[in-house]
């Protein structure tokens, strides 16, 4: 994943850098708001005579991860005009990803049903035969 190379193919390329900002940023945004309700309704206040309520510390551990990707997201929205984008994810990464990913899915999955030793088996034996 090398960033700016010069014989990167921009039409080679499944997810441009500025799209999994994007993304990233979005997902902690949602992570950060549902914290932060939870930490809320638990209590994010200071407690008389006690201290700090059981949310107060992850209310604002989550605020501040908030605050983080929401300017990243503005930035990469708004600002990303001058920086140079490039590939985050070329298609022979990903090829490479998913070989391993979906034999990987299926062994999880094998396991639950037929037991972790047949299954680790099964996913050892079919790696050495590809």
């Amino acid at each position: 994943m090398t960033e700016g190379s010069k014989d990167e193919n921009p039409s080679d390329g499944v997810i441009s850098n500025r799209t999994a900002n994007i993304v990233v940023a979005l997902l902690l945004m949602f992570v950060a708001a549902v914290v932060m309700v939870e930490s809320y309704r638990l209590g994010s206040g200071w407690a008389k005579d006690v201290g700090p309520d059981s949310g107060y510390f992850s209310f604002y551990v989550a605020l501040i991860m908030f605050i983080a990707s929401t300017v990243t997201l503005l930035q990469y929205l708004f600002f990303s005009g001058s920086r140079k984008g490039g590939i985050f994810l070329a298609r022979r990464e990903l090829i490479m990803v998913l070989q391993v990913l979906i034999p990987m899915t299926i062994f999880v999955v094998l396991s639950v049903y037929i037991g972790i030793y047949i299954s680790m088996a099964l996913f050892i034996g079919f790696f050495i035969i590809w």
